[in-house]
């Protein structure tokens, strides 16, 4: 997903992260990320200096290398301006679709809202460069598992800007793959 990377939502101390996960400046702080940063296979000090970390989804295709069979999929994100569901398309390129529902909280929300769970907390937020005493941002995971294997050549993300994902992989028979960038 890296080249499909379009917001910077995390921040160093001072650092200002333009419009931040919600339009209003405000990010996670970014030297507290190396544990995503890992699992990502980003270089922990990649993030934080304004650079993009995450995908403000708007309807993206992401091309896969191959078809795949999918089982399933992990996303790892967090939602600006309220908690949602939506839905992944993966597309098999011979006209048929088929719709992933996933849903994630408001990064600002104190436990989860749907089924997905918390897996990072930030000590502190950020707005504008300053560290502001109170909330605590939140990244959620949620995994989906199909009922029968589904042929993909490509995803298609949702058109809601609110929704930010950091990280999204595929299941493929209980096998777990990041998805590959275009």
């Amino acid at each position: 997903m890296s080249s499909h990377r379009n917001n910077a939502a995390s921040a160093l101390p001072g650092a200002d992260a333009g419009a931040g996960m919600d339009g209003f400046g405000r990010a996670y702080p970014a030297e507290e990320l190396g544990e995503v940063a890992a699992l990502l296979s980003v270089p922990a000090d990649a993030w934080g200096g304004g650079a993009a970390d995450n995908v403000s989804c708007d309807g993206q295709r992401i091309e896969l290398p191959r078809q795949t069979r999918v089982t399933g999929l992990v996303v790892l994100g967090a939602c600006a301006g309220g908690s949602f569901r939506d839905t992944l398309v993966l597309d098999d390129s011979d006209g048929n679709a088929y719709r992933a529902p996933f849903a994630l909280t408001d990064f600002l929300a104190a436990r989860p809202r749907y089924d997905d769970e918390c897996h990072f907390i930030g000590s502190l937020l950020r707005e504008n460069g300053k560290e502001v005493v109170g909330p605590r941002p939140r990244l959620f995971r949620h995994q989906s598992m199909f009922g029968s294997p589904r042929p993909c050549t490509a995803l298609i993300l949702p058109i809601n800007p609110d929704i930010h994902l950091f990280g999204l992989w595929l299941l493929t028979g209980g096998v777990q793959h990041e998805v590959p960038t275009a």
